[in-house]
Parts: structure tokens; C-alpha cells; sequence
């Protein structure tokens, strides 16, 4: 068994595989534990329980607050999930009407998703409000000064 220095990332023997295999852990455990979060505000957003997903319920296994709807089987066939597909978590984003930035821990934009509806629904009434869309007013905006 040879040894590797300090400091390149590896640890003796494993080529690094247990280090990375950590860092994974740790990602999912984060993931998991904001996808708990926003499911919870769902629910109590909603007045229901958010539905979980099989690839939501492979997510949220990592989180050590989670408690499953019904106890787990003691023989599971799959494994909890390492590397989670990027459509299967637009997938629950969508569902938990959050962005995957956000579940990913993503710096947060200004407005929630929500809210962003919100605002387009009020520029959309005003601007049929205000016939904002007329010919005479099409133009290069900062035109009119």
C-alpha cells in the first residue's frame, strides 16, 4: 500500500475514492435537507401534503429530520441516491415550486418563484391597462427623453 502526500486530496491506498465519495454525501445531505424544508413550507402553504416522488423519496433518505410516510423495508432494492439526474430534480423543483437553484443552495434571486408570477400578472394588467402596447409607443426605450 503506498502513501500519498498531504494536501493532494488523496488518502493512502484509495485513490481518493473515499474523500470524494464524503463529499457527495455531504452534497446530498444538503440537498435533501432543503428539499425537506421547501416540502414543509409547501405543505403548510398548500393545507396538504406535497406529494413524493420516487426520486424525491431517494433524495430526502439523506436528511436525518425526514421521517418517511410509512417505514422503510429493512431490503431495499435500490440504494440511496449519490448523483441525482438534472431533470428528475427540475422535476421536484417544479413541484415544490421552487427553482433548482434553489435546491441546490444557489444563491437566491430577489423573488420566489410565486412572486415572480405575481409581478408578471401585474405588468401584464398594465399594460393593457394603459395600452402599453400601442404602435406610437414601440420604440427604443430612454427614445423618448
Amino acid at each position: 500500500m503506498s502513501t500519498v502526500p498531504v494536501g493532494t486530496g488523496r488518502s493512502s491506498g484509495d485513490g481518493g475514492r473515499d474523500a470524494v465519495r464524503e463529499n457527495r454525501l455531504a452534497a446530498m445531505r444538503a440537498l435533501a435537507c432543503r428539499v425537506n424544508a421547501r416540502r414543509e413550507a409547501c405543505t403548510r402553504e398548500r393545507g396538504e401534503r406535497v406529494p413524493i416522488s420516487p426520486a424525491m423519496s431517494r433524495i430526502l433518505e439523506h436528511d436525518p429530520h425526514y421521517v418517511p410516510y410509512r417505514p422503510r423495508k429493512t431490503r431495499r432494492d435500490r440504494r440511496m441516491v449519490l448523483n441525482i439526474g438534472v431533470f428528475s430534480l427540475q422535476r421536484i423543483a417544479d413541484e415544490l415550486e421552487t427553482t433548482v437553484g434553489e435546491l441546490l443552495g444557489e444563491t437566491p434571486t430577489l423573488l420566489t418563484v410565486p412572486q415572480r408570477k405575481d409581478l408578471r400578472r401585474c405588468i401584464v394588467f398594465l399594460i393593457r391597462l394603459f395600452d402599453l402596447d400601442a404602435p406610437e409607443l414601440r420604440g427604443r426605450l430612454g427614445a423618448e427623453r
